[in-house]
């Protein structure tokens, strides 16, 4: 049993290595590209997870969240409970914008996330809902996003 125990240790211990080596190359190497850190992937869905991302200056920008993740292949991923939060780039402590669906796949390198699931966008400014969704992120030179929505699609606008 203690020999049972001790490998799972290392095991764990060996993953909590390998995500800091990632974590450092990405501090290092700002260049290297998202898929090549899923190279360590796990054929279990990883539980209560909590990622954020930075800009260039190390101010986040943006942090996802979700129930579970599930790795699909090299730039894919299930997210249950889909949760993204955006920061305003003026009020760093303030929401932007937040994203939620029960399930998604979502592709950091294609900056893209889509679902058949309740899609819920909350801004101070609107709402939108709507099921069989594509969210496609800001692009170099962009200043907004994009969301399809093809299937119950509302918008809500508040009076400011």
């Amino acid at each position: 049993m203690l020999r049972t125990t001790r490998q799972a240790f290392d095991k764990r211990q060996h993953f909590l290595v390998a995500v800091c080596i990632a974590t450092a190359l990405l501090s290092v190497f700002p260049d290297l590209h998202a898929d090549e850190l899923f190279r360590f992937h796990s054929d279990t869905p990883m539980r209560r997870f909590i990622t954020p991302f930075f800009d260039e200056n190390g101010v986040k920008t943006w942090q996802c969240e979700g129930e579970t993740v599930q790795y699909l292949n090299e730039s894919r991923f299930n997210v249950r409970k889909l949760c993204i939060t955006f920061f305003d780039p003026q009020q760093r402590d303030k929401v932007d914008m937040t994203v939620r669906s029960e399930d998604a796949v979502v592709s950091l390198p294609k900056h893209r996330a889509s679902g058949k699931s309740l899609l819920t966008v909350t801004n101070p400014e609107y709402t939108i809902v709507g099921e069989q969704w594509v969210w496609e992120g800001k692009h170099e030179k962009a200043s907004f996003s994009k969301v399809f929505i093809g299937k119950n699609a509302n918008v809500l606008f508040y009076d400011r």
